[in-house]
């Protein structure tokens, strides 16, 4: 199972924590997937609370680890149709629809990239939200990336398609004033709190 991530993964540049090779750093993704199991929410976005706040790297982790915490299918769904970091992973195992192609990890961990080369804000929502829908049918849970959404002022619709929001901010990095601003935009029933990383 691990070599398939790896091989899947090496293009973009992440390399999957496994719990031999790094037990502490697994422990602490396996952790918060056990506590996004233990949510009744299953549709989750992970919003980035400044431009270099890494948020793909800890979704694709937190995907890996919610299959292994759950037994269940997980796609991680990236929203950023304009500055995907994801599309080098894209070799679609599933034919494309409607501009998204699924690209599996493992046997119930996939990406669900855009294959959408339009700039134009706004015009892409409707195929995403008819591609979180689809998704959200086909897999017991769905992580959606929204980094790069802010650029093009697609964010706060977006944030309608899912059920809970965590902002993702950088420990010791991002400004107090960044942070606040950016929870203020987090409807405050889809608000589940800010995680910091690094």
């Amino acid at each position: 199972m691990s070599s398939s991530r790896q091989q899947r993964l090496a293009p973009i540049g992440i390399e999957p924590i496994e719990p031999d090779l790094d037990p502490g750093a697994y422990a602490e993704v396996y952790r918060l997937a056990r506590q996004i199991r233990a949510s009744e929410d299953r549709v989750l976005g992970f919003v980035p609370a400044d431009p270099a706040t890494p948020v793909t790297p800890l979704a694709v982790q937190l995907a890996l680890a919610l299959s292994d915490a759950t037994s269940e299918k997980v796609a991680l769904f990236d929203a950023n149709v304009h500055d995907s970091r994801l599309k080098g992973v894209h070799l679609p195992d599933d034919p494309e629809i409607d501009g998204f192609a699924t690209c599996w990890l493992d046997n119930r961990t996939a990406i669900i990239v855009s294959v959408i080369e339009s700039p134009v804000g706004g015009r892409n929502m409707p195929k995403i939200e008819a591609a979180i829908a689809r998704a959200r049918a086909r897999f017991g849970w769905v992580l959606v990336d929204f980094s790069g959404m802010e650029k093009l002022g697609e964010h706060r619709r977006a944030y309608d398609l899912v059920q809970g929001i965590i902002l993702v901010a950088r420990a010791g990095q991002t400004r107090d004033k960044v942070l606040v601003r950016r929870q203020r935009e987090i409807p405050p029933e889809r608000d589940l709190g800010v995680l910091l990383v690094g």
